[in-house]
């Protein structure tokens, strides 16, 4: 009957149970103080700094630091060839339907593919490749033409600058308060305080409320490996039919809040 149950599990659910329990034993074992230290307290800063950079990276960029810094980059971007500074046009196929990654800028009268119009350089095809990506996500047919891909690339440019410093002030952040904390329920709880080393209560809450934050964060852990794993793994891969077919990793997997975030971050 075990054996049938173990088989009715899903792999990608054992891990799920396997991690959870793995944060609830440790935070057992080493009480409220010894959560806030860790692996799964690291991953949760990390976690929880990414959340704070998706709901505050935009209002931040949109100030005058932030249009200034976008204001450079865009005259920059302006002298990276014809794929920044021309408007750009969807390549159509000889039965009228846009071709796929298709997209083109005018060089002196020729159609040029966008790809092939971003300078010359070293550079020149990392920023082609930039340019194509750009293209995919802001021409449309009913923009075409329109849009200038400089503006975009400075745009962009700024916001990857603001995620990358406001993750590193947050994470500094959350580890300072992470380690008060730390400090805080090691003196509450510890020899030192003033219930006494001995209390049975001071013992259960410490340890109870240990298991409670410890599991906490492994869950967030798991948000957070489980969202790389989605961004990485294509729709419809093995990978993902992996953990969509289970019946908690799937739920994690499929409705996680991270992925979002990560969404708008990358």
């Amino acid at each position: 009957m075990f054996t049938t149950l173990i088989g009715a599990v899903q792999i990608a659910d054992i891990i799920v149970f396997v991690v959870l329990g793995l944060g609830l034993i440790g935070g057992l074992i080493g009480g409220l103080a010894k959560a806030f230290k860790g692996l799964f307290a690291s991953l949760a800063i990390i976690l929880i700094s990414l959340l704070i950079v998706g709901v505050t990276v935009v209002p931040i960029s949109s100030t005058s630091i932030g249009q200034s810094l976008s204001g450079t980059f865009e005259g920059k971007a302006e002298g990276w060839g014809d794929a920044f500074s021309s408007p750009v046009y969807i390549m159509m196929s000889g039965d009228g339907q846009p071709v796929k990654d298709g997209y083109c800028v005018d060089v002196g009268g020729e159609r040029i593919q966008l790809e092939n119009a971003a300078g010359s350089g070293a550079l020149a095809k990392i920023r082609g490749k930039m340019a194509l990506e750009l293209a995919k996500k802001y021409v449309t047919e009913e923009n075409e033409g329109k849009v200038i891909l400089a503006k975009y690339a400075a745009s962009e440019l700024t916001k990857i600058i603001f995620d990358v410093v406001l993750f590193v002030v947050y994470c500094v952040a959350l580890g300072v308060v992470f380690f008060l904390l730390r400090k805080l329920f090691s003196h509450l709880f510890g020899r030192d305080s003033e219930f006494g080393d001995d209390s049975i209560g001071l013992k259960v809450l410490n340890r109870t409320l240990g298991a409670v934050v410890a599991a906490g964060f492994a869950l967030l852990a798991l948000l957070l490996i489980f969202a790389i794993i989605k961004l990485a793994a294509p729709d419809g891969s093995k990978v993902a039919q992996f953990f969509e077919n289970a019946k908690v990793a799937g739920v994690l997997y499929t409705k996680n809040p991270m992925s979002k975030i990560f969404t708008k971050l990358f």
